[in-house]
């Protein structure tokens, strides 16, 4: 069973006490562990399935899924490749793209973006911005696959978007972040990265598929085809 909010609450005041500073934050405490463990390996269940992203009229960006926070854009596609396709660039083209006059692109640039806050309290949420900007609706025009981020536990019964695998792992962080809150020695989160059991998660992690295909990116790259592969054979010579 997946693990909640509550019961991490109870691993950090086990280590800082039920009755505490009250300057420390154990929310903060299960947060930064989450995160923390996130960012310490490229786990391949961040790896999230395809999502649609929908294109709305005269807006130039779009809506990246909740679950994204810090995470990673792995590709994004048109679902109609025939009269558009797209390409990730940086935001600096983007925008450059945006002040010139491209009679009719053929592809769409996207790249990612961190939204202002829209008030002082409220978090910062990520986004797509698009070139050209779209003239209607369109239901998802893109399909994203992406690796994602810490989802925060912002309820008692939330729990955590892990496999229940890694549940040990991530209560070790809570603890190792309670025991810095408590003597600002931040030598046992670094314990936890090189503890026997995370080498061996990460080795486990690193198996789940054996076979990734052909080779991508670089000299050795296997073009893309929407093609048929054929399978040719030829006769014996004499």
């Amino acid at each position: 069973m997946a693990i909640s909010r509550i019961q991490l609450e109870d691993q950090a005041t086990l280590i800082v006490g039920e009755t505490h500073d009250p300057r420390i934050d154990v929310h903060r405490i299960i947060e930064n562990a989450g995160m923390y463990l996130f960012s310490m390996h490229p786990w391949g269940w961040r790896r999230r399935p395809p999502v649609a992203l929908d294109f709305i009229a005269n807006q130039s960006w779009v809506t990246l899924p909740l679950d994204f926070g810090l995470g990673k854009i792995v590709g994004v596609s048109m679902n109609d490749n025939v009269t558009y396709r797209v390409q990730t660039t940086t935001l600096s083209d983007v925008e450059f793209r945006r002040s010139t006059t491209i009679l009719s692109p053929s592809f769409y640039y996207v790249a990612p973006a961190w939204a202002p806050q829209e008030t002082s309290t409220s978090a910062m949420v990520a986004r797509l911005e698009v070139y050209p900007t779209p003239t209607s609706e369109d239901i998802g025009a893109m399909s994203l696959t992406y690796m994602a981020g810490w989802t925060p536990l912002t309820h008692g019964l939330h729990v955590a978007n892990i496999p229940t695998e890694f549940d040990h792992l991530l209560i070790e962080l809570v603890r190792a972040f309670a025991a810095y809150e408590r003597t600002q020695d931040h030598s046992h989160v670094d314990a936890v990265d090189q503890w026997p059991t995370t080498i061996r998660l990460k080795q486990a992690d690193g198996s789940v598929q054996a076979n990734l295909g052909y080779i991508m990116g670089g000299a050795g790259q296997w073009g893309q085809s929407s093609g048929s592969n054929w399978n040719f054979t030829t006769a014996g010579l004499g």
